[in-house]
């Protein structure tokens, strides 16, 4: 227990130091640093919170309850010596008085990160200390870690660029946990970069000490990759093959004994210029192979293909092929088969322009002795724009559940909603507002239920001054021996940003009422004052250069801004730059066969498919501002296909194509993927986010907080994104 005095004494240097560091002298002082160190640039942000958490009820979800204050600071440096020699970094910790931002009280140093990438040594390096994104392969090692990392890049060998890969650190929330060197890895990848080939020899280490329990474990992993690509026939095509070999320690009833696996991996893809894709996948990993640093499915086979087709009609078609063996090397397999159907994009209509679809169908069969279960499932949703400014959206949830043999019983169970859209215009405010109805029924013997749920949702906003609120209702109606629920659920926030500062006030109320039972009720207000400062490098004076020739001094015409009709097809998010021309942005979605997205205020969405090898439902998001295109989002639910991979896979997955696309990421990562997630999100106790730096600003994957509650992945590229801490970057209006 923290006695009461620590918790005062704790909530008076929080209060003491925040204030400090938000205010401009303290800051100014705090980051004045050219005196010091010219050539610096140095920017950051502090934030002062004050957070109150009240429960009552049996079920209430904050157990300590009051006035929890604590403090933010992150800071990014750069030292520029040349294009060919950098230096810079970042570090970002709390003064924690609060046991909901973190376990631990007092000063807390979570990330740190000096990164050198110098291409005049004689072996050119880039090189890590403290914070960085440790990625070989997902079935080797991709995860966080805190350590050391070092790239050397030693030339040609064999006719290939080479590049070797040391890494070394432990997985750990903070500097100051006593458990960082609990989990250690260490690792070593050597690559070899021919013009259409890539081969790289891996290797990762390592050592689990011993906790509740369990005795120290350790284990290797080695492997070896290749990527080649190539064209035939006008297709182009990337082949994929990995194998690796795992041994050490599994732990089983409090004893450690030495077990050794494979895993193997392939794939096959295919591009061709008509708009089809094609892939095939293979898994396969032995019950023993599990690497600790990896994202992998342990005594499972995979086998994936697919195809998808992007119609010059703007709408996408896409079909899988899905086999799956679990519990390889067990007594007991089971062996489930998935084939689905998708088809999503603009619906022609001559009347409507922008009404989007989107529908996926699947069949899922699983075997094992002795059950045997078939589900067939339907979900399709319409968002139209109707007259006067609305926006209408449609969807339906269909899962048929059959039982052919085993103890469990059939069910059924659908989803409907409904729910309208208007942008608003009050006392110069402008904004949007989202109001709709959900019915759901669930049949099953002995569990029927009938569900209604409303929510609401609003975005006000006027220069820097913005407003937003939530509201959800679920009324759970269950038939008689089983117990009724009512719930509410209320958000709102206030933010306000003048010059360097920014004040939010936030607002959270859950309530609860079982039947036959006491109600319980949960309420979160936060309080945030964020102070941003930045102090470029002192500019160095250059030498006078000689007055250029006559024929030289002339100007040179300007380059011709790229006209829309000349428009490269976008490929990549990257090619959709913050403060492109929308017209461009648009011209090259064209040509990829995307167009006539639905209107919402400055948002434009598309029902499509981006991520080729993702399943669940996509949507393209371009936000616009004065023409320009301001910010790209892709979101990605978490909705049910019939796959086996989960959340936290699929995550993994996508950030593995990124990965290989810009290189690896910048991440920040807290807690881990749980059936508690959404709950972990809004108390601050779940945090994933990678970034991508890219010439025109900040790629971003996360999953960020949302004042709904709503559960998503989104990949975002815009300008810049707000630093280390700050997980409110959804795109709010789209829900």
């Amino acid at each position: 227990m923290i006695s009461g005095s620590i918790f005062r004494k704790s909530k008076i240097i929080c209060f003491l130091l925040g204030l400090m560091l938000c205010s401009p002298p303290g800051a100014a002082f705090a980051v004045d640093v050219q005196a010091i160190f010219p050539g610096w640039s140095v920017s950051g942000q502090n934030s002062m919170h004050l957070d109150y958490y009240n429960s009552h009820g049996p079920d209430g979800a904050y157990l300590q309850e009051g006035w929890r204050p604590y403090n933010d600071l992150n800071i990014r440096f750069q030292n520029i010596q040349n294009p060919y020699n950098t230096i810079k970094g970042y570090a970002s910790g709390a003064i924690s008085g609060s046991p909901y931002r973190s376990p631990q009280y007092g000063v807390i140093l979570e990330r740190f990160n000096i990164n050198q990438e110098n291409g005049e040594a004689p072996v050119p390096y880039r090189m890590d200390l403290g914070d960085f994104h440790g990625f070989q392969t997902p079935r080797v090692l991709q995860r966080s870690l805190k350590g050391a990392q070092l790239e050397l890049q030693p030339g040609q060998f064999l006719g290939a660029q080479n590049s070797l890969l040391l890494q070394g650190g432990g997985a750990s929330r903070d500097f100051f946990d006593n458990r960082l060197a609990d989990n250690l890895f260490g690792g070593a990848s050597w690559m070899m970069n021919w013009s259409r080939t890539r081969a790289s020899l891996n290797f990762a280490y390592n050592d689990q000490a011993p906790q509740s329990g369990t005795p120290d474990l350790r284990q290797y992993v080695t492997g070896l990759a290749v990527n080649h690509n190539f064209n035939f026939l006008a297709q182009q095509l990337s082949l994929d093959a990995e194998l690796n070999y795992l041994r050490g320690d599994n732990a089983q009833n409090g004893e450690s004994f030495k077990d050794e696996g494979l895993g193997a991996f392939a794939q096959f893809q295919g591009r061709g210029k008509i708009p089809l894709t094609y892939s095939l996948r293979y898994e396969e990993y032995d019950k023993a192979y599990i690497p600790r640093g990896g994202v992998v499915s342990a005594g499972r086979r995979t086998i994936d293909a697919r195809a998808g087709w992007q119609s010059a009609l703007n709408y996408s078609i896409t079909g899988r092929g899905q086999y799956y063996r679990d519990g390889i090397g067990s007594a007991v397999t089971t062996d489930t088969y998935v084939c689905g159907l998708g088809v999503s994009g603009a619906v022609p209509n001559p009347w409507v322009r922008g009404v989007n679809a989107g529908l996926d169908a699947y069949r899922q069969q699983a075997e094992s002795d002795p059950a045997k279960t078939i589900i067939h499932a339907l979900s399709a949703n319409l968002t139209s724009p109707l007259p006067a400014g609305w926006t209408s959206r449609l969807s339906a949830n269909i899962q048929d559940t059959h039982v052919v043999y085993g103890i469990s019983a059939d069910n059924r169970t659908q989803q409907y909603g409904f729910d309208l859209g208007h942008g608003l215009a009050l006392a110069g405010f402008s904004g949007r507002a989202n109001a709709g109805i959900v019915y759901s029924i669930l049949r099953q013997t002995g569990q029927n239920s009938d569900d209604l749920g409303l929510n609401f949702s609003s975005l006000l906003s006027r220069g820097p001054l913005s407003f937003s609120l939530s509201y959800r209702h679920l009324n759970q109606d269950r038939q008689t021996g089983l117990v009724d629920n009512l719930t509410h659920g209320l958000n709102a926030a206030c933010e306000y940003a003048y010059k360097r500062h920014q004040l939010r006030l936030e607002a959270d109320y859950g309530y609860r009422k079982p039947q036959n039972s006491d109600e319980s009720a949960d309420t979160r207000i936060a309080l945030t004052w964020t102070f941003s400062f930045d102090r470029p490098a002192a500019p160095v004076k250059a030498a006078p250069a000689e007055a250029p020739p006559a024929e030289a001094a002339k100007a040179a015409p300007a380059p011709p801004e790229i006209a829309p009709d000349v428009q490269p097809p976008i490929r990549s998010l990257a090619d959709l730059s913050p403060g492109m021309p929308m017209d461009r942005a648009l011209a090259g979605l064209e040509k990829r066969n995307i167009k006539g997205g639905t209107r919402e205020g400055r948002n434009l969405v598309f029902e499509t498919v981006w991520f080729d090898d993702v399943s669940q439902r996509q949507r393209l998001v371009l936000t616009e501002q004065m023409k320009k295109l301001e910010r790209t989002a892709v979101i990605i639910d978490l909705n049910q296909v019939g796959e086996l991979d989960n959340a936290y896979q699929l995550y993994e997955r996508i950030r593995t194509r990124l990965n290989r696309e810009f290189g690896a990421a910048t991440t920040q990562e807290v807690g881990a993927f749980s059936p508690s997630l959404a709950q972990d999100l809004r108390d601050g106790k779940f945090i994933r986010i990678s970034d991508w730096k890219t010439p025109a600003g900040v790629l971003r994957l996360g999953i960020p907080r949302r004042l709904d509650g709503i559960v998503r992945i989104e990949a975002q590229h815009a300008q810049s994104f707000p630093m280390s801490g700050y997980v409110s970057w959804s795109v709010e209006e789209i829900q």
